[in-house]
């Protein structure tokens, strides 16, 4: 998803569509905002670019892909009759001015998806810790915290649980023996992979 928009500023008055300032708290957060270029010093242009703020902001290095970006105006130029262009998109903020129409200067921040949510994608690993400490095990055990075990599956015979069963590896799943009791059928068997209830 790209944000693409240009704005063309006459007289100090933006003329702009808007950003949609989203990042969703459960998966993603904002960066702190960065201004790593100033109008005044580099020839009325203004580039806030992903690429360029990772190699000197550690914070920004974590954020391997931008699902967003929020800009904000420090401060205007001082001459009414400026004009440039702007351009916003995942990279950040670009604005091209010169030296006799100086962009504002701009900060951003970007939506980074927390590093959490990218651990290992290893067979027996989870993000959630399963209950431990209960005697009980399989007749009459506990209820499971939601998906902290997620190599457990349901065996469906007819749409029905029938059995469970483990994911060995992408292509194999282990059960009991009498779970096939239906072995002639195995057409009407299917797994149901990742559902709590």
């Amino acid at each position: 998803c790209l944000l693409l928009f240009s704005s063309k500023v006459f007289g100090g008055q933006e003329l702009s569509s808007t950003v949609d300032d989203q990042c969703n708290p459960e998966v993603a957060s904002w960066t702190s905002w960065f201004n790593t270029q100033n109008p005044k010093t580099t020839n009325g242009n203004d580039i806030e670019d992903i690429s360029i703020i990772r190699k000197s902001y550690p914070e920004a290095a974590r954020c391997d892909t931008v699902l967003n970006v929020e800009y904000s105006v420090l401060g205007k130029t001082n001459n009414d009759t400026s004009l440039y262009q702007t351009l916003v998109n995942n990279n950040g903020v670009v604005c091209m001015g010169s030296p006799t129409s100086r962009c504002p200067d701009y900060s951003v921040r970007f939506c980074c998806p927390n590093k959490q949510e990218y651990i290992s994608q290893q067979c027996g690993q989870t993000f959630r810790q399963p209950h431990t400490n209960s005697p009980l095990r399989i007749v009459n055990g506990f209820q499971a915290i939601p998906h902290s075990l997620p190599w457990a599956v349901s065996l469906q015979y007819k749409d029905v649980h029938d059995c469970g069963g483990v994911i060995i590896d992408q292509w194999h799943i282990l059960t009991a023996a009498h779970c096939l009791d239906y072995s002639n059928d195995l057409g009407n068997f299917y797994v149901r992979v990742g559902a709590h209830n």
